[in-house]
């Protein structure tokens, strides 16, 4: 729901009511959240399902679970966001997206690169790339990088666009340079200044120690694997609209910013109507570049050529223990069983080439006084921490 701290006035369901396939390409429709979910200040939504297909992909503030009350009222809409984060991810390339974006007001598509790892640390220290992000007819495009909450992004404005045409949104993004394009390569929408020839946090703040990058490629955080991700925003806190412009119906700053928008819905509801709210994608695609020296992919292609005979496609001889190829579950939901999953060095590691399991007593390592009293958080913060499963208490139990 809420996800991150924009606070945007939408959910994001799985529902193919709001995320479907038409006419050889994807869609995306929000629509009102009360029909399905009851009254919006009163109603409880648990999103945190019970299986790989339903789980909840992120609790960060309250994203998981939400009770309404007068003043925070559940997100008044629904709406879809996908993502490529467990099937393709990539280290430099080309990507393009042809897509055709919604007019209606306070609508705001989105198409954008993630990293698979928080190798540097949470948002926005291992970098973010945003394709894509519009609406009413001009689309920006920008990255994010920086520690901890200090956030540092290169944007511009788009040409404006033909509402009721496609276009295609790009990304070039090897070694040396980083840039955004509309339509052909020729035409560059933002380009990230000295990327590929000094590190840029020296960009930013100047060559110090502070730097969460330090010691690494110069290209960092934006030399890791990425996935992709697309979606159809609404609203938000962030400034992306800024406050008393076009008649916005809610104050950023405001406690009560979703229900002050949800009473303006006569204004911005029959805005939505028909092709107005839709977010159209027509293709996706990424290229390998031969500019890039250190191409990466993780995942699978569409088309694949016919083996002519055994391909290995898949080996690990465990000299090392690698988290890329090996994510540890983390959970107290286990069905009913006695154990709990823990990534900890005493139950997983690897000794002469070879990957021990071996159960140990939890006491051991929380003590004892904690199997009774204590309070235990498997939440994590970076991904190789992080609980893989919350149903049933999972990632947190008095």
């Amino acid at each position: 729901m809420t996800g991150n701290t924009a606070s945007f006035m939408h959910l994001a369901t799985p529902s193919d009511t709001n995320a479907f396939v038409a006419n050889g390409k994807l869609v995306v429709v929000p629509t009102l959240s009360e029909p399905v979910l009851g009254p919006l200040d009163t109603s409880t939504v648990d999103l945190w399902g019970d299986s790989p297909a339903t789980q909840c992909t992120s609790n960060y503030n309250q994203g998981c679970l939400q009770t309404g009350n007068a003043a925070r009222i559940l997100p008044p809409v629904m709406s879809a966001m996908l993502r490529t984060e467990k099937s393709f991810s990539f280290r430099y390339g080309r990507v393009e997206v042809r897509a055709k974006l919604p007019s209606g007001q306070w609508l705001r598509p989105v198409f954008r690169l993630l990293p698979k790892y928080d190798s540097y640390g949470e948002w926005p220290q291992s970098g973010e790339m945003i394709v894509l992000e519009g609406n009413h007819g001009f689309a920006t495009s920008h990255v994010h990088y920086g520690p901890y909450n200090i956030s540092y992004g290169e944007a511009s404005k788009m040409i404006p666009l033909d509402d009721d045409e496609f276009h295609v949104f790009g990304l070039y993004w090897d070694e040396h340079e980083l840039y955004t394009y509309l339509d052909t390569r020729e035409n560059v929408v933002a380009r990230l200044t000295g990327f590929g020839s000094h590190p840029l946090w020296n960009e930013r703040w100047g060559d110090n120690e502070t730097s969460p990058w330090r010691g690494r490629r110069v290209q960092a955080p934006f030399d890791q694997l990425f996935y992709l991700s697309v979606g159809l925003r609404v609203g938000g806190t962030d400034g992306f609209f800024p406050d008393g412009v076009d008649g916005k119906p809610w104050n950023d700053t405001a406690i009560d910013h979703k229900a002050t928008f949800y009473r303006a819905k006569d204004t911005w509801w029959p805005t939505w109507a028909n092709a107005s709210g839709r977010f159209e994608i027509d293709d996706v695609s990424v290229w390998a570049t031969s500019e890039a020296s250190n191409w990466a992919y993780h995942g699978a292609f569409d088309k694949a050529p016919a083996p002519k005979s055994d391909v290995l496609l898949f080996s690990d001889s465990f000299e090392t223990l690698e988290m890329r190829h090996w994510k540890p579950e983390i959970t107290m939901n286990t069905h009913g069983e006695f154990q709990m999953f823990v990534n900890h060095r005493q139950t997983g590691f690897v000794r002469d080439a070879t990957l021990f399991l071996r159960p140990t007593l939890s006491a051991d390592i929380i003590g004892n006084w904690s199997l009774y009293q204590g309070y235990i958080d498997m939440w994590g913060t970076d991904l190789p921490s992080k609980c893989t499963s919350a149903a049933a208490s999972g990632c947190g139990h008095l």
